[in-house]
């Protein structure tokens, strides 16, 4: 009986530690800004198929909404929002900068890009065609905080 008891005990106060901690947990916070980014698409001979603009706006509590104008004019809106870090690694005096955001290169086996630990969001991104050759880069033409 007493061991029941105890176990019964053990499990209440695991399952309270658990609602508690899921409760009190911070969200995560990110920086506000908004990126215009210049978005070229290329086919697999390199050849550039269009050029768009997107506009990225980031809010503090993750939410980030899209507005990207096709070169034909026509115009996307999307929006969902961020999860976490776009990366954990930091910069320090040496650090490259892009419009004066320091930033860490994020290589991948298909695409390339430097993202900015201080805003969490990528700065230049390059998707790569499996034979290494460019397939979309959106890079970074202006980025305001408040």
């Amino acid at each position: 009986m007493r061991k029941t008891a105890l176990t019964v005990l053990v499990l209440i106060v695991l399952m309270g530690a658990g609602f508690a901690s899921v409760r009190l947990r911070k969200a995560p916070s990110f920086k506000p800004h908004t990126i215009v980014y210049k978005v070229v698409n290329y086919d697999e001979a390199g050849n550039i198929i269009r050029t768009d603009t997107l506009v990225r706006q980031v809010f503090a509590d993750g939410r980030w909404n899209h507005t990207q104008v096709q070169q034909d004019g026509t115009v996307h809106h999307t929006k969902g929002q961020l999860t976490g870090p776009a990366t954990a690694q930091t910069t320090d005096a040496n650090s490259p900068t892009h419009l004066n955001h320091k930033y860490v290169e994020e290589p991948g086996p298909y695409s390339r890009a430097w993202a900015s630990p201080d805003l969490q969001d990528f700065i230049m991104f390059t998707a790569l065609w499996e034979n290494g050759s460019k397939r979309v880069v959106m890079e970074a033409v202006n980025i305001t905080t408040p």
